[in-house]
């Protein structure tokens, strides 16, 4: 599945951001865990984040592969762009396949503007 997941990841991103891609920020990766969770922890990392873009005058963008994690992006401001499926054709993965969003959170001068 990394394989798959590496490829359609990359085929989505290139297809939906384009070359504005390389002038955007990339939240590669964020995570709580189950018992720290609520506190606002990624919250406000994301909000580090996303305020350092605004500064530059950049967009943020992450992928998300847990469908539940979307409010919470869609709480700061994130929008989903784009989605891929990965395990829907390998014979080796015995559940339902993941659903990877693409999302993006489109920050100038402290506005929020959808992608």
């Amino acid at each position: 599945r990394a394989k798959e997941f590496i490829a359609k990841h990359e085929a989505t991103v290139s297809e939906t951001l384009g070359k504005q891609r390389d002038e955007m920020i990339y939240l590669g990766l964020l995570a709580t865990a189950p018992e720290k969770q609520g506190r606002g922890y990624a919250s406000t990392l994301v909000r580090v984040v996303t305020a350092i873009a605004d500064t530059q005058g950049r967009s943020t963008w992450l992928t998300s592969s847990n469908i539940d994690n979307t409010g919470f992006y869609e709480s700061l401001g994130f929008e989903a762009i784009s989605e891929f499926p990965v395990g829907e054709n390998d014979p080796t993965w015995d559940k339902l396949p993941v659903i990877v969003r693409l999302v993006c959170c489109i920050l100038f001068v402290n506005q929020i503007y959808s992608c």
